[in-house]
């Protein structure tokens, strides 16, 4: 993939490179910020804005959640609408709680690509209408401490580790976010996104689920492509559970052209190895995507150990477990496709309450654990 028109529109980064390949500045950083876009438009794989841009409702708060399935997860959200980082979903505990890793506030990386492959079969081949993803917004020297944010990120049907074409050539159409002007250096910023399908807009998920992601974050447009941006990064993550990232991430500062070289970073390349021995590992953008395919029930868990009480997917059931309930009683998704189903009818209301506080008191297990 090559954002054309951009090239010319770029400045060297002064970011010494070595903090991305041996991971020297990598850190973990707390204090996220929910934060929902202002727009949204359709974005051909070169970078070209192709429909009209549609302003999302009641301030950039989404009114509607497209039904949805959990297909691939590099975020760890807590189930909730909106969906904040946390660690409740997969079985490995990093102690994080809501932090995730980054590589200092000094450095930039405007264009990150990275495999994706889903653990769930019935993801294969839909589309994706709702999606969450957080990144570090700095510096912003230049701008005063505050910059334009649009996040453009598609999904490709191939990948290749450390060797050409990699993603080029099966790179489908994404989705261009603005955020408008948000200030720098203030923790990081994540979002949910979860009314794609009020537009008509989506992420094509890849036929046989593994493919690829592609993440681009920029300050503005230049003759209707997007311009690369000077002061960003992705925050990072990984899958901790079925789905599958890394190790093995793409990072155009070496230099910073708008272009991968697919050869490994040991060789002078743009092909970095992202198993830094952190929790969890390998690392990732921190990306989460959910498909369109609706709410399946408990047998079709995609092969997940799934106990319907544990409201938050925590591995336990304990008064944590009250708020995810209730959150999912008054229309919230998830974080398993059984969460919260406590006597197991397939769907999740008032007559689940019974169960899920019988257990909650030390009765016997809901349906299902």
């Amino acid at each position: 993939m090559k954002l054309n028109r951009i090239v010319g529109l770029l400045s060297v980064c002064s970011c010494s490179v070595l903090a991305l390949a041996g991971g020297e500045n990598l850190q973990p950083l707390g204090n996220g910020k929910f934060i929902a876009p202002k727009s949204v438009a359709r974005i051909a794989p070169n970078g070209q804005i192709t429909s009209p841009w549609y302003n999302l409702g009641d301030g950039g708060v989404a009114q509607t959640v497209c039904q949805t399935l959990l297909c691939f997860d590099a975020f760890e959200p807590d189930g909730l609408v909106p969906g904040f980082p946390n660690e409740c979903y997969a079985s490995i505990n990093c102690g994080l709680g809501s932090a995730r890793w980054f590589f200092g506030t000094a450095y930039n990386n405007s264009f990150c690509a990275n495999d994706m492959t889903m653990g769930c079969d019935d993801c294969d081949g839909t589309v994706s209408e709702r999606i969450q993803y957080a990144w570090f917004w700095g510096p912003c020297p230049l701008q005063g401490g505050i910059a334009p944010c649009l996040i453009a990120v598609w999904t490709a049907e191939d990948w290749l580790d450390c060797a050409a074409p990699a993603y080029s050539g099966s790179t489908y159409s994404g989705v261009l976010y603005n955020f408008g002007s948000i200030t720098c250096n203030t923790g990081y910023y994540f979002t949910d996104v979860t009314d794609l399908c009020d537009f008509g807009l989506f992420h094509q998920l890849p036929a046989d689920g593994s493919g690829a992601y592609l993440i681009v974050l920029s300050n503005g447009t230049s003759g209707g492509f997007i311009v690369l941006s000077e002061n960003g990064q992705p925050m990072l993550w990984g899958t901790k559970s079925v789905d599958f990232q890394g190790p093995k991430q793409y990072d155009d500062d070496n230099p910073k052209d708008a272009v991968h070289n697919f050869a490994d970073s040991t060789l002078g390349g743009e092909c970095y190895d992202y198993t830094f021995g952190v929790c969890p590992d390998p690392l990732g953008a921190c990306i989460t995507l959910y498909g369109s395919v609706g709410r399946v029930p408990c047998t079709e868990s995609c092969g997940a150990v799934c106990c319907p009480c544990d409201a938050n997917c925590d591995g336990s059931v304990n008064g944590f477990d009250v708020d995810a309930l209730v959150a999912l009683l008054t229309g919230g998704v998830g974080c398993s496709p059984c969460a919260g189903d406590a006597d197991g009818d397939g769907s999740v209301n008032g007559f689940d309450i019974d169960p899920f506080v019988n257990m909650l008191t030390g009765g016997p297990p809901c349906t299902g654990c």
